[in-house]
């Protein structure tokens, strides 16, 4: 009598591990598809922030993007998101561009060169991209061929 209560309480402790493993099972399929939703999400949500803030004065292709780190803490998400595209201008120039026609109206010039010295624009140009360099080394680990997160450069 003594061994079949033993042997009861053995089988439901192994019943009880297993139905316990089973329920962590479930749960951690159900974080990973959750997981894997939110990232769509985000993804999509992002595809749509790209487009609706540059396909007004950009044609855009090539349009890639990933979620490179993502943590969730209950209700909040932290994701780092790697997007590229090649984006080309719907104009011939920038000076083309509504605002800019706005600015040269108000200033009653043709051509923005008219009022900035060539010299400035050579510096500020130089230091527009000395900072644009200063950010890609940051953001980016060190590129060894013409790919960047997916998104193929000519090399």
């Amino acid at each position: 009598m003594k061994e079949d209560i033993e042997m009861k309480k053995t089988i439901s402790i192994f019943l009880l591990m297993c139905f316990s493993l089973s329920l962590m099972g479930m749960a951690s399929a159900e974080t990973g598809s959750n997981e894997a939703t939110i990232k769509g999400q985000i993804l999509a949500y992002t595809e749509d922030w790209f487009t609706d803030n540059f396909s007004e004065h950009y044609d855009i292709s090539d349009y890639e993007a990933s979620v490179n780190n993502f943590q969730q803490s209950g209700a909040e998400i932290y994701a780092e998101i790697a997007a590229c595209a090649v984006t080309t201008l719907k104009y011939n120039s920038v000076e083309e561009l509504p605002y800019m026609e706005g600015i040269k109206d108000s200033l009653q010039i043709n051509s923005l060169a008219e009022v900035i010295p060539v010299e400035y624009v050579t510096q500020q140009s130089a230091i527009a991209a000395s900072e644009l360099q200063k950010s890609v080394e940051f953001a980016l680990p060190p590129i060894h061929h013409p790919t960047i997160f997916g998104c193929k450069y000519p090399a």
